[in-house]
């Protein structure tokens, strides 16, 4: 398994098309890809169908999927505006390749697994894949289908994002071996002697203690532990420090447990949602997910230093947990991190490269993160997702 990842920022298209090709055949040396994975910054945005066409052209036999994008990453470095294009070229022996693409009107239900497996257009034989999903935000529908590849693939690691570098409906692109598309979703399945480890950093840390909603609808908390939202929130304030009295204050999130018979939470165990508004005159409680009463929940705050050790904490035990280091990563990473959160550049693919040494790191700025928690896949925002590749004989 070979992996090469390559990215410029040059503002002309044909030489940003040279400069990755120069770092991919560097990379690669003699070996042709068999997987090619590509984002292309919105500065190219009149060049989307030729820079596809071109990379058809220099790997022809290739398999090809990728979007555009509102930020670049790779070769060590994250830009995350402008001309950005990065491409991440793998030879992968053993491993079957499958690009496809779902419109959102051909999106089947949840529990029609025949038509998925129709849809996505695997074979029988195809055990156990692993997805790499680029639904179009505005088109997509990537809750719907992330949810039908995990019904249909029980097991099957889901990773992504939603394309970015667009303002409206149709002027993205998603690149699908010999087709562009400026819709629906975008997809790769691998199988065969592949691991796609999945890593997801969601960056936050709790505070309080786990509580329980004694009443609450659709994503509406009206009462947790029997009080209301607003006197919990007032009494958590309280306990903080200065510092995170302030954080609270514009960082506060909710963490809901994965698992309902658990008695004790810990990294990992929590899906972080938004808070999306608190009713001054009832106290409610209104989050990014429904909750139903006995759902565990508690608050987290959201920093650049949580958001760092969280990621680094997940990239030690992956490191702990194998001999080899991968061959290669695929990252998916939030708008709203970068320098906006970390206040320098190219912070978690430098942090990705420190713990990997020198690791083909290829990916981009997302709309919003698609990976697991407690092996159920969501849509996630202020998250980096990574898809660590493994050879699954050496796992």
């Amino acid at each position: 398994m070979q992996v090469a990842a390559a990215l410029s920022g040059a503002d002309r298209y044909d030489t940003a098309f040279d400069e990755v090709l120069d770092d991919l055949r560097e990379g690669l040396g003699d070996v042709e890809p068999s997987l090619l994975v590509a984002f292309v910054g919105s500065a190219h945005e009149q060049h989307y169908v030729r820079l596809h066409h071109m990379l058809r052209e220099a790997f022809p036999n290739a398999t090809l999927v990728g979007s555009s994008a509102g930020g670049t990453i790779g070769g060590g470095q994250e830009l995350e505006e402008g001309a950005g294009f990065a491409v991440t070229a793998a030879s992968l022996p053993g491993v079957h390749t499958h690009a496809f693409h779902i419109e959102s009107d051909r999106v089947p239900k949840a529990e029609a697994t025949d038509l998925w497996r129709q849809s996505v257009g695997l074979p029988d034989d195809a055990e156990q894949p692993s997805f790499v999903v680029l639904p179009d935000p505005f088109t997509g529908l990537g809750r719907y289908v992330i949810r039908g590849l995990d019904r249909t693939f029980e097991g099957s690691t889901v990773i992504g994002g939603l394309a970015s570098g667009m303002q409206e409906a149709g002027e993205g692109a998603l690149f699908v071996d010999a087709d562009v598309h400026a819709s629906g979703t975008a997809g790769l399945a691998m199988w065969g002697d592949i691991h796609l480890q999945p890593v997801v950093a969601q960056g936050c840390r709790p505070i309080g203690t786990p509580m329980f909603v004694t009443r609450g609808q659709d994503n509406v908390i009206a009462e947790i532990d029997g009080q209301s939202p607003a006197r919990v929130l007032q009494d958590l304030y309280e306990q903080l420090s200065d510092d995170d009295q302030s954080k609270l204050r514009h960082s506060l999130f909710v963490g809901m447990v994965m698992q309902d018979r658990q008695e004790v939470y810990g990294h990992g165990d929590f899906l972080i949602r938004n808070i999306v508004g608190l009713d001054g005159d009832t106290g409610a409680l209104a989050i990014g997910a429904d909750v139903h009463p006995n759902t565990v929940i508690q608050f987290h705050l959201r920093d650049a230093e949580t958001s760092a050790a969280d990621l680094r904490t997940l990239l030690a035990q992956s490191a702990a947990e194998h001999e080899a280091p991968p061959a290669g990563a695929l990252m998916f990473s939030c708008l709203g991190r970068g320098q906006g959160l970390y206040g320098k550049p190219h912070h978690d693919v430098g942090l990705v490269r420190s713990v990997f040494d020198d690791l083909p790191v290829g990916g981009f700025f997302c709309n919003g993160e698609i990976g697991p928690v407690q092996s159920t896949t969501h849509l996630h925002g202020y998250t980096t997702v990574l898809g660590l590749l493994r050879r699954r004989s050496s796992s």
